[in-house]
């Protein structure tokens, strides 16, 4: 059964085929950590909306999570690291198009991963972009994994983006988003290792979608995978629109939570004993103001 599977897998093919910018369009606030990462001089509304070029996660209303290669000029290697002032990041809203400069903001500082591979390896592919200023209160950060969590095969998890339509490569001005299942390490290994493309780490995640096809396509690398509320991957390697039976590798975010947060500063997982004894604390000190 396990070999019909994988068959079934390999034979598989593209017609009809809703990719990321074809699946259903996204209400506002269903994935409010989303962000839209934007080339200024690169707007263009026959290819690239808004300048739109990847995809982001808010890990703090001041920084965003990306891919390494999001951050560079071109995904070739050896590119040199974008122009920051080249930029903007645009959050809180499902259209591109809304005119509305608090969607807006400009990265100020990028932090590549210390230990970052680019292409073909694509080794610790993360970036953090901080913001010249925090967005509004009205956009909520996404939940990180538990350092070294692992989640389990067949979860269904999310994925949106802004990503382009099909093979022409023209971005879509709303959000979509489709549905994918983790996918098994193993196999996902194997499959990549047949068409020789990349050899898969532990701390990469391959995630498929429920269609066997579908695909990320340009624009859609940086884009968080959601499961359970909670981001667990970072499009890492998409098949760009040719929606072949390979699943797509995402960075494993659980691997790198305690860099994140060193980064940029989110705190760690809430803890009710520590709240209740700053609170008896404070209630101590003013109680010692009040008698002296």
């Amino acid at each position: 059964m396990f070999w019909i599977f994988v068959l079934a897998l390999c034979g598989a093919t593209t017609a009809n085929v809703e990719r990321i910018s074809g699946g259903n369009l996204a209400a506002l606030n269903q994935f409010p950590s989303a962000v839209s990462i934007q080339h200024i001089s690169r707007a263009d509304p026959s290819r690239f909306i808004q300048g739109h070029i990847c995809g982001g996660t808010l890990v703090t209303r001041s920084y965003v999570l990306t891919t390494g290669t999001c951050v560079h000029e071109t995904h070739e290697p050896n590119s040199p690291l974008i122009i920051l002032n080249q930029y903007r990041v645009f959050a809180g809203s499902v259209n591109l198009l809304e005119n509305n400069m608090n969607r807006i903001r400009t990265p100020v500082n990028i932090t590549l991963h210390p230990n970052y591979i680019g292409p073909p390896a694509l080794v610790n592919n993360l970036a953090l972009i901080g913001l010249n200023s925090a967005f509004g209160n009205e956009i909520t950060p996404v939940a990180l994994p538990s350092a070294g969590s692992q989640v389990p095969v067949m979860t269904q998890c999310y994925v949106a983006g802004w990503g382009a339509e099909d093979m022409r490569y023209t971005e879509s001005s709303l959000q979509r988003f489709v549905s994918k299942y983790v996918y098994d390490q193993h196999i996902c290994s194997i499959q990549y290792n047949i068409n020789s493309q990349m050899n898969l780490l532990p701390s990469m995640l391959c995630a498929a979608s429920w269609d066997v096809v579908s695909s990320g396509c340009e624009g859609d690398i940086g884009n968080g995978l959601m499961c359970n509320g909670t981001l667990q991957g970072v499009l890492s390697v998409s098949t760009q629109c040719r929606g072949n039976s390979v699943p797509e590798v995402y960075v494993r975010v659980a691997d790198y939570t305690t860099w994140i947060r060193s980064v940029s500063g989110v705190a760690s997982t809430f803890q009710p004993g520590m709240a209740a004894l700053m609170i008896i604390a404070i209630l101590q000190f003013i109680t010692v103001k009040i008698i002296s």
